[in-house]
């Protein structure tokens, strides 16, 4: 439990037909002083593999691999690789609905091409 104004914990339960069935999976967003300007920090507090989250990075920080609330992505959009970075007008229902798409593995935020695990796991071979 969270006693905290800019503060919340989300709860995602995996769908059917996915590596998450049924699993709780929670995040920990935190809203910076200057928000809505930049985006709610990120962490995703349950310990599960998944190709955008990187467990190493501790609590307080974004761990999650997700243009949308990534800060070296504010205001930038790519319309040819189909992403965009935070916007002041984006809001709390649109990360969350990123957060479902990672953990449910739909497109247009969940690229299987595009990883932060795999990134990180080139440094041992």
């Amino acid at each position: 439990m969270v006693d905290r104004i800019d503060q919340i914990i989300v709860t995602i339960i995996g769908i059917k037909d996915t590596p998450y069935e049924n699993a709780k999976i929670e995040f920990e967003l935190t809203f910076p002083s200057n928000y809505p300007h930049n985006p709610p920090i990120c962490f995703c507090r349950t310990p599960i593999w998944h190709h955008y989250i990187d467990l190493t990075i501790p609590r307080g920080k974004t761990n999650i691999c997700l243009a949308l609330i990534d800060p070296e992505c504010i205001g930038k959009r790519d319309p040819e690789m189909g992403f965009s970075g935070w916007l002041a007008d984006n809001t709390l229902t649109d990360v969350i609905k990123a957060l479902k798409a990672i953990i449910h593995l739909q497109a247009p935020y969940y690229d299987p091409m595009d990883s932060i695990n795999f990134r990180n796991i080139k440094h041992f071979f």
